[in-house]
């Protein structure tokens, strides 16, 4: 059997590749990619034809919602206000949390009173 290609181009934007996953059942491909963000993509191949996501409805009562969902959607917007305000949003908090227990441990680089603006963090 010749080598088929099933599906063949760029994606749209970037997924996670390292937890795609994909199976094979009954003669059936199955593909799981996770976005890198959280997003509506109106193809997935760049050289699809592209939807019109104005035409869709993609509301969804929010109780209808998973509890994990509903989360992740109230901490977002937790988050978008603390931008707003100029504060830390919650990955921010973590990190700074984390590096104040690594600033008192025995053996750390850092001396003095917790200071975090003594270290930068990068994405």
């Amino acid at each position: 059997m010749k080598d088929i290609a099933l599906l063949q181009g760029e994606l749209y934007k970037k997924c996670k590749y390292n937890e795609a996953i994909w199976s094979l059942d009954r003669q059936k491909l199955q593909i799981h990619l996770d976005k890198c963000l959280e997003e509506w993509w109106n193809c997935l191949i760049l050289s699809e034809d592209r939807l019109d996501l104005s035409t869709l409805d993609c509301s969804r009562p929010f109780e209808d919602l998973p509890e994990d969902a509903q989360a992740k959607i109230e901490e977002l917007g937790w988050n978008q206000e603390r931008k707003r305000l100029g504060l830390p949003t919650s990955d921010e908090l973590a990190k700074q949390e984390l590096l104040r227990k690594a600033w008192a441990a025995e053996g750390s680089p850092f001396t003095g009173p917790f200071d975090p603006t003594q270290v930068a963090f990068h994405s």
